[in-house]
């Protein structure tokens, strides 16, 4: 279970893409945090699934020069491999943000 979190510049972002277009090209200042959490089943709600635990967050930073920075944070204590930092930020930029609490 994963939610992409974006900061207030890459939310304004998100909202003055173009439809037709399809993807979103982020303002310097914008961070997006991919927060992403192991499943359990409910006890208290039959077929339900809940996230007991944080597995991971991973970053992606829009500086004012064109390379995005990219930062991974383990939360378990498990050594993960998440990919190349070039691919796990190509897919972080495709997808829409929500507001970060």
């Amino acid at each position: 279970m994963a939610t992409l979190y974006g900061n207030e510049a890459a939310i304004q972002s998100a909202h003055s893409r173009t439809p037709a277009l399809g993807s979103i090209t982020y303002k310097p200042g914008s961070v997006l945090a991919l927060v992403t959490w192991a499943q359990r089943e409910d006890p208290y709600w039959f077929g339900a699934r809940i996230p007991p635990t944080l597995f991971s967050v991973e970053f992606v930073e829009i500086p004012s020069s064109d390379t995005p920075i990219y930062q991974a944070v383990s939360c378990s204590g498990l050594a993960i491999r998440l990919g190349p930092e070039e691919k796990r930020t190509v897919f972080m930029l495709a997808l829409t943000p929500t507001r970060l609490p």
